[in-house]
């Protein structure tokens, strides 16, 4: 069976950075499982989110696929800082680089288009206001 610790995969020196590493990671980890449920939650409901249809799919997606990459990339990581070594097997740590090109993209992609959707949505409302206003 192959093992590492965290000094060959993180590079780290002593245990106070790696307590500093977990704390964090516990918390991304923690604030994005309960932000994109809440998100998630909220959005299904009618009259809770009061945004464009579009734009609400979008934040959807967004929300998805930030929780998969929670759940496939921070949770594996902070089992292994809490470990001090990967003990999740050799199988899950190829598997995780393919799951990771499948989840950044599309996240990325996902807030570029609504960045991009949102400045031409206000781009049309100031121009309509501009032709009532004449």
């Amino acid at each position: 069976m192959f093992t590492s610790s965290n000094f060959t995969i993180f590079g780290m020196h002593s245990d106070t950075e790696r307590y500093s590493w977990t704390a964090y990671h516990l918390f991304v980890f923690l604030s994005s499982l309960i932000g994109d449920t809440l998100i998630l939650m909220a959005s299904f409901h009618k009259d809770a989110l009061k945004v464009n249809k579009s734009i609400l799919t979008i934040i959807q997606h967004i929300a998805v696929s930030d929780l998969v990459n929670a759940l496939c990339r921070v949770l594996p990581v902070t089992i292994s800082l809490i470990a001090n070594s990967w003990v999740l097997g050799v199988a899950l740590c190829y598997v995780e680089g393919y799951i990771n090109y499948f989840v950044y993209p599309p996240g990325m992609y996902l807030i570029a288009f609504l960045t991009t959707f949102k400045f031409f949505s206000s781009e049309e409302s100031s121009s309509s206001s501009k032709m009532v206003n004449e």
